[in-house]
């Protein structure tokens, strides 16, 4: 029951709704991460983009397929987590956060990753399994710092 009504909640825009599903984060936690996997979100909640100090963000298992332009405001953030949602492209803002270490971008629908991830220097790790990829995007190559590459399950000829 609790993941039927929280599903049925993602698609109310109301902020009674959204505290509910956000369970009342309303100011950056002390460990600067926030983890709002598994919450049947279509939507990021703009508000999240505030705590500029945020270092982890964790939005694996949602309904996302797209980021909200003030993502770009979270610049210290290392660890991004948009794994098992429903991206068909990676959202441009990503590609503006320069202190990223890890992206976790598995089991989407992505079938080729921007130009842009190039601008993502510190990138030390890469997840992109298990989408629609038919090649390894040469942008990776430009990634000077990555050491970890996840491409398995894709159709990578």
């Amino acid at each position: 029951m609790g993941n039927s009504l929280k599903a049925i909640l993602a698609f109310v825009p109301s902020n009674k709704c959204q505290k509910y599903l956000l369970e009342e984060l309303e100011e950056m936690p002390v460990d600067k991460m926030v983890d709002l996997s598994g919450r049947q979100m279509r939507r990021l909640p703009v508000h999240i983009c505030s705590f500029k100090e945020l270092v982890k963000l964790y939005l694996s298992d949602n309904n996302l397929n797209h980021l909200p332009p003030e993502l770009e405001q979270l610049q210290n953030l290392q660890i991004l987590a948009l794994d098992f949602n429903n991206f068909k492209a990676l959202p441009l803002v990503v590609c503006t956060l320069k202190q990223l270490c890890i992206l976790y971008l598995g089991n989407n629908k992505l079938c080729s990753l921007p130009l842009e991830l190039r601008l993502l220097q510190n990138l030390k790790t890469l997840w992109i399994e298990s989408n629609c990829l038919q090649y390894l995007p040469e942008v990776v190559c430009e990634l000077s710092l990555l050491k970890t590459l996840h491409a398995g399950s894709n159709a990578l000829r």
